[in-house]
């Protein structure tokens, strides 16, 4: 349920009613809202008390769960066999992704050379080998002033 960042006392009926009506079969309902705007006045407040009071949560989640990604970016020739992508660019880029640390976009020192003159700019990290892949490899990160 996205319509409890909106808040509106529709959106808080319908939350109340669905939690209540649903109080005693095992079932997941998840309502989002941004901790940073919930304050004591905030309407979803008294609501998440009332749920919680009325013991139809057993836990009243206050913080978004963060999702950490990484990611690795090749650029090369490809196969396109249906959905698939297949090939040495898409197994550098795997191996790419692999290496990332966590909220990392680890590119290939080819990515770098064909975005020369534009404003991203990077933090080198080394020349590796690659697992299956031949050679050396250049490994640079997509620097935090770029997100």
């Amino acid at each position: 349920m996205r319509i409890s960042h909106w808040a509106d006392p529709d959106s808080l009926k319908l939350l109340s009613y669905m939690a209540r009506e649903t109080a005693d079969i095992n079932l997941w309902l998840v309502a989002t809202y941004r901790t940073d705007e919930l304050h004591r006045r905030h309407p979803l407040t008294a609501t998440l008390a009332e749920l919680s009071r009325d013991r139809f949560t057993t836990r009243t989640v206050e913080s978004v769960l963060a999702i950490q990604v990484r990611a690795g970016l090749h650029t090369g020739e490809c196969r396109v066999t249906g959905n698939d992508l297949s090939g040495l660019a898409v197994h550098i880029a795997s191996r790419l992704c692999d290496l990332a640390g966590t909220r990392e976009v680890l590119v290939s020192g080819t990515v770098r050379d064909l975005v020369i003159g534009s404003t991203l700019s990077f933090e080198d990290r080394g020349v590796r080998t690659l697992k299956g892949v031949p050679g050396e490899w250049h490994l640079l990160s997509v620097s935090a002033d770029n997100r």
